[in-house]
């Protein structure tokens, strides 16, 4: 159960004791390795800790009698499984935290996630909670970004098991091979107004891929979302889109527009992919609005300014 204690000033300080560990049975050494540690860490702070391994929607959802006994619920991966977890234990009112075990690690980057592991047993332990609120991608949630277009395209082609040995390096081919395909035009309605895209990011997160920021004022934990609209046709338009986004100057490339949103949606053509948090989604349409279900994360002590 979640105590606590006194610190050495006489203030209350929270202190959690019971911990589940997810992690993917099909994740590489690294994330089981970096789970590991994180365990290991808890006990030495006279922590309980299960570790689950999973792989299937179906057996995330067998594991929420578990999960709401814990006084914290622990996701070993990336953006992808942590939303995959969110989604199976939203409602049981016990916080999330995340073990950044993932290739991009967005949202790692967004709460400022220390690095190593008796760093992150501290913040599961003592670390405060923030309500992350999310958004809704064709009905299901998400909670830091969806796109159609371009990057869709790069993780429609992506192979995982590539990946899950070479990390970043998995995405070389893929982004080349996206580079070479003209993209088609699609109209996107913001808000309701129509514009003209031929990729489109729909975001709640400041980071994009890691450490790239895409949109400075975003915040998680705020309401709204952030359209960003992409009309490069050329290669040259198109390869200073992607160095404006490297540099986290996007304001600076004239085929950029950002603009605030409350829903976006696209009727493309099958053609044009779709992704959710960095996942491969489908192909079509896209429906993006606030309000999927908030659930607690847990944040390191001292962040709250940050986010």
């Amino acid at each position: 159960m979640v105590q606590t204690s006194s610190a050495a000033d006489g203030s209350a300080r929270l202190r959690r004791n019971r911990f589940l560990i997810i992690r993917n049975r099909t994740a590489g050494q690294a994330t089981n390795r970096i789970a590991t540690h994180v365990a290991h860490a808890l006990r030495a702070r006279h922590g309980t800790v299960e570790i689950a391994e999973t792989g299937t929607p179906a057996e995330l959802a067998g594991l929420a009698e578990a999960a709401a006994g814990a006084d914290a619920v622990l996701v070993a991966g990336g953006d992808g499984s942590f939303r995959a977890c969110a989604r199976a234990f939203a409602g049981l009112g016990v916080p999330l935290g995340l073990i950044p075990a993932g290739t991009g690690n967005v949202l790692a980057q967004e709460i400022a996630l220390p690095g190593t592991a008796e760093q992150l047993a501290e913040t599961f332990t003592h670390g405060p909670v923030e309500r992350l609120s999310g958004g809704l991608a064709n009905g299901a949630p998400f909670f830091l970004m969806a796109g159609a277009g371009f990057d869709a395209d790069v993780v429609r082609r992506l192979s995982h098991g590539v990946k899950r040995y070479a990390g970043k390096a998995a995405y070389a081919l893929p982004v080349l091979g996206a580079l070479a395909r003209v993209p088609p035009e699609f109209e996107v309605r913001i808000d309701g107004h129509p514009y003209a895209a031929r990729w489109l990011i729909v975001t709640r997160a400041r980071h994009y891929g890691g450490r790239f920021v895409i949109s400075p004022a975003s915040s998680l934990f705020r309401p709204g979302l952030t359209a960003l609209v992409f009309t490069g046709s050329t290669m040259r338009e198109r390869l200073a889109e992607l160095l404006g986004l490297a540099r986290g100057r996007l304001q600076d490339v004239p085929t950029v527009r950002s603009l605030p949103a409350r829903s976006v949606s696209i009727s493309a053509p099958h053609s044009v992919p779709v992704q959710v948090d960095g996942d491969f989604l489908a192909t079509g349409a896209l429906d993006v609005s606030e309000g999927a279900l908030p659930l607690d994360l847990i944040v390191p002590a001292g962040s709250a300014a940050r986010i």
